[in-house]
């Protein structure tokens, strides 16, 4: 060694001499507790600072075996381990050490348990590392153990509790779920798995909109989540969804959601309730059938007295048609006749229309015509003890829903005023144009715009507050046991929100009661819809028709020559379908839907193989579901409803054969 090499020597360990308090201080000091140990096995340096509840002073650690710091690994290298613990060769503390002692390997950030013992009553847990250090006196491990204890502790706590919380929200009989902003389910109770058939870890973690909601509701229950997100107080309304389930099957849920704030206040997602009311929704059908039964049976008896009076007119003046035939002009007569036929129409179609069950079919339309003809109904439901006055405003606005529904809210606000009302008394039908610019105190929650109002009063018994809460509630009824099924204002409240309406109630017992009904207005004019008769243009067209009906086959055959049709007729289809093969040039199919042996819609459809030229039109008196059951009412089908005038008949003829 030169002179330059030992004066560089000299001044390196001048200043590692100049910095070991320093680095001393460094190492004392540090927030973690940091053992030096030799090849041997033996401590020969410990930080002093760095104590924890599983270690000795380390003051006094120098000399020691590491399992004696930390009341565990009495021996390093004892294979039979330190004897306090029965997994010695598993502890994961000892098997760090002497592996980077054996490989000088370095070890990073393992977790390592340390079992209690008198000094240390509870157990702790560290994070180890070890560095492989090449010291004057040999190979040197330097190992770094870091206290976790607290965190774990608080970690197993919060497990404890979320754990006690899941065992909570399982108890709950609906489903619970928490979904967070982007639509994540977050948590869902065990009801919640079993509604939807998933075990819970299948659930959590997914898009609920795109993995569970049906394709039907996905786009409510999006505008919905949007407005809860963005703090809207009312978007937490009872609402009902369609879920899908694992096997592929369909589940009704109703649900309110509350949003989930974080410390800030800040929206994070929300929490929904909802509860399977599948099987209950087929029972409230039942029951709404038996209801709508009850209400067509107190109908009957006065249909038939209407009908009665009808017959009886038609009757007479036929009578009087008979005794002055030649003598003098019938006009006058056969008015009266037609008159009375078409009265009898327009009554079976109402009670028909009354008595059907469809998917609605929305309409523009006058809200005082419909009610109108629904007057002399609406009579006979609640009886001659009670007096029906209607106020219609004569400068309506037009709405846009299907007829048949308002019939059923009519019908249902009646008979439950009637009920009200038990005796004499008084049953208002109003009607009126509303501009609602803000919510109002008594209709809150209503959204600005222009409304339809329809209100329906009695002077009965009224109700009080806490009834009032309920009575839109399905099954809630306030009536005697048998006297009434609770579902004709849930009925009345489902119609009207279907159709973005609103519904409040203001009643006071004794006093009575007054439902008003804000529906919103249609910019389009209710005439577009109107249907109007026009006089029908003749013909020399060739026509198949089929009626199992003589009498109508009759009157049919004879508008359709009168009006320049060629007509070849059948009363059964298998007599249509020989005259089809034999007659190439027939130009349009007039059958009727419901025919034994074989019905419209088959006859339609062999027809079509011999005649693909030829049109079809139906003709039937059965209601849309009925006819809908006998595969008619789809896209491109025509339908002629019975009865019908010899100018209806010949219009729909040029609106086909003109195509």
């Amino acid at each position: 060694m030169n002179k330059k090499q030992k004066i560089l020597i000299s001044d390196a360990d001048k200043e590692i001499s100049e910095h070991e308090p320093e680095l001393e201080a460094i190492y004392n000091n540090a927030p973690i507790i940091l053992l030096l140990i030799d090849q041997h096995g033996v401590v020969r340096k410990a930080n002093c600072d760095g104590d924890s509840a599983a270690t000795k002073h380390l003051a006094e650690t120098s000399g020691l075996q590491p399992g004696q710091v930390l009341h565990c690994l009495n021996s390093m290298l004892d294979p039979k381990g330190c004897g306090h613990a029965k997994v010695c060769k598993q502890c994961t503390i000892r098997r760090t050490i002497r592996h980077t002692l054996k490989t000088g390997e370095n070890q990073q950030g393992i977790e390592a348990i340390v079992p209690a013992d008198s000094n240390a009553p509870d157990r702790s847990v560290f994070l180890i590392s070890t560095s492989h250090l090449v010291l004057q006196n040999g190979p040197h491990v330097l190992v770094a153990l870091l206290d976790i204890t607290p965190r774990k502790n608080a970690e197993l706590a919060l497990r404890d509790e979320k754990d006690r919380v899941q065992q909570y929200l399982d108890v709950a009989d609906v489903m619970l779920l928490a979904i967070d902003r982007e639509g994540i389910v977050t948590m869902i109770n065990q009801k919640g798995a079993e509604i939807l058939e998933y075990p819970i870890e299948e659930i959590v973690g997914k898009n609920w909109f795109d993995f569970f909601l049906s394709p039907e509701c996905r786009i409510e229950l999006m505008t919905v989540s949007r407005s809860l997100l963005e703090g809207d107080e009312t978007a937490n309304e009872y609402h009902e969804i369609t879920v899908c389930t694992k096997s592929g099957g369909q589940r009704l849920l109703a649900c309110h959601c509350v949003p989930l704030r974080n410390v800030k206040g800040d929206i994070i997602g929300y929490l929904t309730s909802g509860e399977d009311i599948t099987e209950k929704r087929k029972l409230e059908e039942q029951l709404r059938l038996s209801q709508h039964l009850e209400s067509i049976g107190t109908l009957a008896g006065g249909v038939a007295h209407d009908f009665n009076n009808l017959l009886m007119g038609i009757d007479g003046y036929v009578y009087l048609l008979r005794e002055n035939l030649g003598s003098e002009k019938p006009e006058a007569y056969l008015d009266e006749i037609s008159k009375c036929v078409e009265s009898a129409a327009r009554l079976s179609r109402q009670l028909l229309a009354f008595a059907r069950k469809e998917p609605i079919r929305p309409k523009i339309l006058n809200l005082n015509h419909n009610i109108e003809r629904m007057l002399k109904l609406l009579q006979r439901l609640i009886g001659e003890d009670i007096e029906l006055s209607w106020k219609p405003d004569e400068s309506l606005w037009p709405v846009k829903l299907d007829p048949g529904q308002i019939d059923q809210i009519l019908a249902n606000l009646c008979v439950n005023a009637r009920d009200a009302i038990g005796g004499i008394g008084r049953i208002t039908i109003t009607t009126s144009n509303q501009i609602i610019e803000k919510a109002e105190a008594f209709f809150p929650h209503i959204k600005p715009g222009y409304y339809v109002t329809m209100t329906i009063s009695d002077n009965g018994c009224g109700m009080n507050l806490e009834t009032q809460k309920h009575i839109f509630e399905p099954f809630f009824t306030s009536k005697e046991v048998g006297k009434g099924t609770g579902l004709g204002l849930a009925t009345v409240y489902g119609i009207v929100k279907q159709n973005n309406g609103y519904i409040y109630v203001k009643s006071d017992p004794g006093v009575g009661t007054t439902f008003n009904i804000y529906l919103p207005s249609t910019e389009q004019d209710d005439s577009i819809a109107r249907e109007t008769e026009k006089p029908g243009s003749t013909g020399t067209e060739k026509i198949l028709l089929v009626e199992d009906d003589a009498g109508v086959r009759r009157i049919t055959k004879t508008h359709l020559i009168r009006l320049g049709y060629c007509v070849i007729e059948a009363e059964h289809p298998k007599d249509a379908l020989k005259l089809a093969s034999d007659s190439p040039d027939i130009d349009l199919l007039l059958t009727d839907v419901v025919m034994p042996e074989l019905g419209g819609r088959e006859l339609s459809q062999q027809v079509a193989k011999l005649l693909p030229e030829a049109k079809i039109l139906f003709m039937s008196g059965y209601t849309d579901d009925i006819i809908a059951s006998h595969g008619i009412l789809n896209d491109g089908i025509h339908l002629l409803n019975k009865p019908f005038s010899r100018d209806q008949l010949a219009q729909k003829l040029r609106e086909l054969l003109d195509e």
